[in-house]
């Protein structure tokens, strides 16, 4: 998509970087829907990169596959991402990656990537041009790609999963809940239509919750 946040914008201004200062025309290739119409278009024509730069908008998965399959780098110059899907993707095509540093980015890619300042064209630009002129760099990438997708199957999200909620529950303990509560009501004189939790509401959500608990994380299944 083309939110602000997908940093199109800066991408365009490093592919002008390569051009001008490196003397470098780098074919580009965009995919997804525009919701802002025209507004990435128009910094490509600003720009003139209409003849490296193509959108073919939104794709299917075949021919999503088949551009994971033939690009030479996938470039994910994004602000943030809560996870980062496309990185997945990339390793398990067997595509190197220059991504942004930021947020989750690292945590995904590992060393399956190369990362760049996205708030720095220069950066952009610089680490584009290194993966792409590097044929050993990429192999390395796409080495590390292969081996960290495999860390992304249904196995290990709902064994990690599992390992996060019943260390939660070990750590979680209700005689502090009740205390840090009885402190708190202790330390103000509630206003009138102040709602307290009563502390036999409290122990019934705690009977209540423990039996879930047996349910859904102690069972053998």
């Amino acid at each position: 998509q083309d939110w602000p946040h997908k940093n199109h914008a800066r991408l365009l201004e490093a592919l002008v970087l390569l051009r001008k200062r490196d003397g470098r025309r780098i074919p580009f290739v965009f995919t997804g829907g525009w919701q802002q119409a025209g507004r990435v278009e128009r910094l490509m024509a600003e720009h003139g990169l209409q003849d490296q730069t193509l959108h073919l908008g939104r794709v299917g998965r075949a021919e999503l596959a088949w551009l994971y399959r033939h690009a030479r780098l996938l470039v994910f110059p994004t602000l943030f991402e809560g996870f980062g899907i496309p990185l997945v993707e990339a390793m398990r095509s067997g595509l190197p990656i220059v991504c942004s540093g930021t947020s989750s980015l690292p945590e995904v890619a590992g060393d399956a990537a190369v990362y760049c300042d996205p708030l720095d064209a220069n950066s952009i630009a610089r680490t584009v041009l290194r993966a792409w002129d590097s044929p050993a760099l990429r192999a390395e990438l796409q080495a590390a790609g292969a081996r960290r997708a495999a860390l992304f199957n249904e196995e290990h999200l709902v064994r990690e999963h599992r390992r996060v909620f019943l260390e939660a529950i070990r750590r979680f303990s209700w005689k502090g809940l009740l205390q840090r509560w009885l402190e708190r009501s202790r330390r103000r004189k509630p206003a009138p239509d102040d709602s307290i939790i009563p502390r036999d509401h409290l122990l019934r959500a705690k009977f209540l919750l423990d039996n879930q608990r047996k349910k859904m994380f102690l069972s053998k299944d």
